[in-house]
């Protein structure tokens, strides 16, 4: 994943988060296991809303990704899809980690097609998640499979889609894309 402050930073409902914010600053200050500790701690917790026990779950599997632990991390991101399956937004943010860690693992056609099975759901509320999510589809056909023609492909249809996201001014699509 990239930087810290640049992964995917889900906010998957409009919810008090203070519950989850010692679990954040743990997180941001790369202390990932305390991090773990307390999303879960959050995740025990009575009373706490569903949205935001997604989001305390998702933290527990970039914590893990953090940590190299890619195996934890897909079990976490694979319960999330049963667990939360009526929410569109935290299954995406699920496939899209487990397809990062398939990408990591080697398994390029495999992540292309989780990705696009996500985006073509079209369910996906959150338009930077889903832009993202395209991108991602780009990025793997550039950058591991040498397809550029794809990777044009998939950076224009972010473009397209959403012109006003954050990844939508990535040089990878504004460089790449378009022409």
């Amino acid at each position: 994943m990239a930087e810290p402050g640049n992964e995917i930073v889900a906010t998957i409902g409009e919810v008090d988060r203070s519950a989850i914010a010692l679990g954040d600053t743990l997180r941001k200050q790369r202390k990932f296991n305390e991090a773990i500790a307390e999303y879960r701690t959050v995740l025990e917790t009575q009373g706490i809303p569903v949205s935001l026990k997604a989001e305390a779950e998702y933290n527990i599997g970039l914590s893990h990704t953090w940590l190299g632990e890619y195996d934890q991390a897909a079990a976490v991101f694979n319960r999330m899809l049963d667990v939360y399956k009526d929410d569109p937004n935290a299954v995406g943010y699920a496939q899209f980690c487990i397809a990062w860690i398939e990408i990591q693992k080697g398994k390029y056609i495999e992540a292309i097609a989780r990705l696009e099975r996500s985006i073509a759901a079209g369910n996906i509320t959150d338009r930077e998640l889903a832009a993202r999510t395209q991108y991602l589809v780009g990025k793997t056909y550039f950058m591991f499979l040498n397809d550029p023609v794809r990777a044009r492909t998939a950076f224009n249809a972010v473009q397209s889609n959403y012109p006003e996201t954050h990844i939508a001014k990535h040089p990878y699509i504004t460089e790449r894309g378009g022409n």
